[in-house]
């Protein structure tokens, strides 16, 4: 049996959520959280008047995302899962291009005192690339949601009945486009994240 992206991160979150219910996690608080990220294939490129450049990258630029932490009763783990939304735009004289998708994370992580490290993966739905630039590009480029890994490493810190947390992450995915004659896009990406927790 062809074991599909979907499928795959279908099974990490059932995977992920019974091993929470069969050790009972005594501890679930909603969260969310911003990510800005850097890297990936250059996919447009303006040059403004004063010579200065704006791109933009298949790994950039900002992720707004919420979701739920799982803090599993007598282990060291915290499985947090979350849905946000990826974007990055640029804007010139002559246009714009903009790439957004939607992505999916589950992710382990070790839990020691204030840090948190650990990896997951990520499933990015509607990856669009739009283009409206003037005697260049008009009209959108679909891709194929796309399955990924992450790498994350950070701290959390416990401020009243809320804590906050910063850190580290690294994603690993690849974007097929739906359309014939376009290049596959690298959407690798480093970045830092802060976020808050309920």
């Amino acid at each position: 049996m062809r074991r599909t992206p979907k499928k795959i991160f279908g099974a990490s979150v059932v995977a992920a959520l019974l091993l929470c219910s069969q050790a009972y996690a005594t501890e679930v608080h909603p969260f969310v959280r911003m990510n800005g990220d850097f890297g990936g294939t250059k996919m447009a490129s303006f040059t403004y008047s004063d010579g200065s450049t704006a791109e933009l990258h298949g790994g950039a630029l900002f992720t707004f995302a919420g979701g739920t932490k799982f803090a599993v009763n007598d282990l060291p783990l915290v499985i947090e899962t979350t849905a946000g939304y990826k974007f990055d735009k640029v804007n010139g004289a002559n246009g714009s291009a903009s790439f957004s998708r939607i992505p999916l994370d589950v992710v382990a992580l070790f839990s020691h005192s204030m840090l948190r490290a650990g990896g997951g993966i990520t499933y990015h739905l509607n990856p669009s690339f739009t283009c409206d630039i003037a005697s260049i590009c008009g009209g959108s480029v679909k891709f194929s949601n796309a399955l990924g890994v992450v790498a994350q490493l950070g701290i959390e810190l416990p401020i009243g009945k809320k804590s906050f947390d910063l850190g580290a992450r690294y994603t690993s995915i690849n974007y097929k486009p739906n359309s014939a004659g376009v290049s596959n896009v690298d959407g690798s990406a480093i970045g830092f994240y802060f976020g808050s927790t309920f």
